[in-house]
């Protein structure tokens, strides 16, 4: 990394110490521009991030940290499976693709099976959403 670049990093980070979220939020979203994943996880869990910014984060480190893109994924699904309409059943099911990913990284595809049967049960009554969860083979 050349200095002028790790000075500019150092000042973000500086900037992000002394101002609000957004500051903070800047630093993670020029992490993740450079595909700095580790810096980027870092910054994000220091500082904060916004919604956006962690499923931008899990989608870069799946397969280096599946763990934790996991745990993104699973958070950010957990409001969706309240919510009724065919963009928030898309939304739901780019993200169990994803989870299931993850757990194919990990060697968990098991737990991944448990997961969507529960899913599944919970969420019958959504006709749509069971459709589309069957055409991408969930």
């Amino acid at each position: 990394m050349s200095p002028e670049r790790e000075k500019a990093l150092d000042l973000l980070r500086a900037d992000a110490k002394w101002k609000d979220a957004h500051g903070g939020r800047f630093l993670v979203d020029v992490l993740l521009d450079d595909k700095d994943t580790d810096a980027a996880w870092q910054a994000a869990t220091t500082y904060g991030a916004h919604g956006g910014q962690w499923l931008t984060l899990a989608d870069q480190s799946r397969p280096t940290r599946p763990a934790n893109a996991l745990v993104v994924y699973l958070r950010l699904a957990a409001p969706l499976t309240r919510r009724t309409g065919n963009r928030a059943y898309e939304q739901l099911v780019g993200l169990l693709l994803s989870m299931r990913d993850c757990h194919r990284y990990l060697g968990t595809p098991d737990d991944f099976t448990t997961y969507i049967t529960d899913l599944r049960a919970a969420q019958k009554r959504k006709r749509n959403l069971m459709r589309l969860m069957e055409r991408h083979g969930l």
